[in-house]
């Protein structure tokens, strides 16, 4: 089982997650090590760190409307990104930073682009010294229509 930054992960064994607070939550990959990696259950930068071999990957059904898990993951894979933070502010946005390695002005335009419903600030920050953050505050209440919610467009991702 390959897993990926952004990939979405539930835990495996039902009694290590009644211990751990997360029976029947989906989580999402922030960061990868050896034999665990940091997995992100809640909104609010609350990270677990997980063993490998306790969780299972899991694909969400597609939707008409793109929810959290949707839009996070999809960030994360279009710029390739290598960790992820996500919290809540005082006014209830979502503040989330996808760490990757370099970003072209076309990528950032499709990210405003997909976000744009709901998007409140979209910024690059340097995260090291070949490290760039692509910096996202946006809505919660993202309820769009059908109509309103923007797909991405099919592009190849890099490597």
């Amino acid at each position: 089982m390959e897993l990926r930054i952004g990939g979405l992960v539930q835990c495996r064994d039902t009694h290590h997650a009644r211990g751990l607070g997360i029976v029947g939550k989906v989580g999402l990959v922030a960061e990868l090590r050896k034999k665990d990696l940091r997995v992100l259950f809640d909104a609010d930068n609350q990270s677990i760190w997980v063993a490998k071999a306790a969780v299972n990957r899991i694909t969400l059904p597609p939707t008409d409307r793109p929810a959290l898990l949707d839009r996070l993951t999809w960030v994360i894979g279009f710029v390739a990104g290598r960790e992820c933070e996500l919290e809540r502010d005082e006014n209830g946005n979502y503040r989330y930073t996808v760490v990757c390695g370099e970003l072209s002005l076309d990528q950032l335009l499709e990210i405003r682009a997909y976000m744009a419903p709901i998007l409140v600030e979209l910024r690059v920050i340097p995260r090291g010294m070949s490290r760039l953050g692509v910096y996202l505050v946006f809505r919660s209440d993202g309820a769009l229509s059908p109509d309103d919610a923007p797909r991405p467009r099919d592009r190849a991702r890099k490597p």
